[in-house]
């Protein structure tokens, strides 16, 4: 998958929650590659596909699409990765209300396996919201769970 067909992918995402989205031409977007627009809601997103590679978000990339998000009038700011996110950036999203949001590609997920889909839907999914204790006694808060993965915090704070 192409960054741009992640971005794609992304504002097919928010599609499917109902929201209507546009999404910018792939360069000169002024750091906005979607907007998705529900009853009062005006959402500025930026898609992030850095996967396994080195790239990482840091706070500079918070900070300007936090100026982004105003300068466009979006009452809601979304980065969505696939990748890692250094901690003062989390520092930052968290300081200005921007929040960060994990969107895997279906390249990930295989394809074509109803087992596999069978599991997910059925024992995963479910799995969102609830708390997991290691045998170890580590934990991991499950945040979110759809189709393009799984949200966490590990008892190290990480996500």
């Amino acid at each position: 998958m192409t960054p741009d067909q992640y971005e794609k992918y992304v504002a097919n995402y928010f599609h499917n929650k109902g929201y209507k989205v546009k999404q910018t031409p792939y360069s000169n977007d002024y750091g906005v590659d979607v907007f998705a627009e529900k009853n009062k809601e005006k959402i500025a997103i930026q898609a992030k596909m850095f996967g396994n590679s080195n790239r990482k978000i840091n706070r500079q990339m918070v900070m300007e699409f936090y100026g982004a998000k105003d300068f466009f009038n979006c009452n809601k700011g979304i980065i969505v990765t696939d990748g890692e996110i250094i901690q003062n950036a989390k520092d930052v999203a968290d300081k200005l209300g921007v929040e960060i949001l994990f969107i895997y590609p279906q390249s990930h997920v295989p394809k074509n396996n109803s087992q596999f889909d069978e599991i997910w839907e059925n024992y995963v999914m479910p799995l969102e919201g609830k708390t997991i204790t290691r045998n170890n006694g580590k934990i991991n808060k499950i945040l979110e769970v759809n189709w393009g993965g799984i949200n966490r915090i590990t008892s190290n704070g990480n996500q």
